[in-house]
């Protein structure tokens, strides 16, 4: 959780007075301290990390659970035109790939011919066919089938 106390020096007086602060721990039980229970020491503060709870609603679940698990997968395929570097670089730059795993997934194309790069939703994976393909590299775009 990340507390932030912001000190306001008042225009009548040389000190420095604190706002009122609310703090929730992971017990969810609020506290409010004002600036006579906060005490200052020259030790950093502890603070337990905000956990940040996300209700889905039934209706996003059931849209979701429509759309399949990943089930289509962007397959790129070895070519004289692109050097190694270029489709390893591009992989990294569109679908976010690790370079090693960019890295394996060129070298397995350039040995075996071709290499599934992913498995995404419809929507994610015609973005990244459409954004390979606008780079010279020769893809495809299929629907997965589990083996």
């Amino acid at each position: 959780m990340t507390l932030l106390c912001c000190a306001m020096l008042t225009s009548n007086t040389a000190a420095f007075t604190l706002p009122t602060v609310t703090v929730t721990n992971r017990q969810h039980q609020t506290s409010t301290a004002s600036r006579s229970q906060i005490h200052m020491s020259s030790s950093p503060a502890v603070l337990d990390r905000v956990v940040i709870e996300k209700k889905v609603s039934d209706k996003k679940k059931q849209s979701t659970s429509n759309n399949g698990d990943a089930s289509w997968e962007v397959r790129i395929y070895n070519d004289g035109r692109n050097t190694r570097e270029h489709v390893a670089r591009c992989l990294v730059q569109i679908t976010n790939l690790s370079e090693i795993g960019a890295y394996q997934t060129m070298m397995q194309a350039h040995q075996n011919g071709i290499a599934v790069v992913g498995r995404w939703y419809y929507e994610q994976a015609e973005m990244y066919f459409e954004q390979l393909k606008s780079k010279g590299i020769v893809c495809d775009l299929k629907p997965a089938s589990d083996k």
